[in-house]
């Protein structure tokens, strides 16, 4: 069984997308603390991203 739903990642994702949305009005740049934070949540989303086609690939596969 998958360890996330295809749904979870998606929301998970766009949870991320709006955060660094919120961040960014923030300029992460001068700030070293908020640019990490930035930085791994795009990690996070990347990953995130991966996980969602790789479960997706599978699901194709099956059919």
């Amino acid at each position: 069984m998958a360890r996330f739903t295809i749904d979870t990642a998606n929301s998970l994702i766009e949870y991320n997308r709006r955060r660094l949305a919120q961040l960014a009005e923030k300029d992460a740049s001068r700030d070293p603390l908020l640019d990490r934070v930035v930085r791994q949540l795009e990690l996070s989303m990347r990953s995130l991203e991966r996980q969602r086609d790789e479960m997706l690939s599978q699901e194709g596969g099956q059919s």
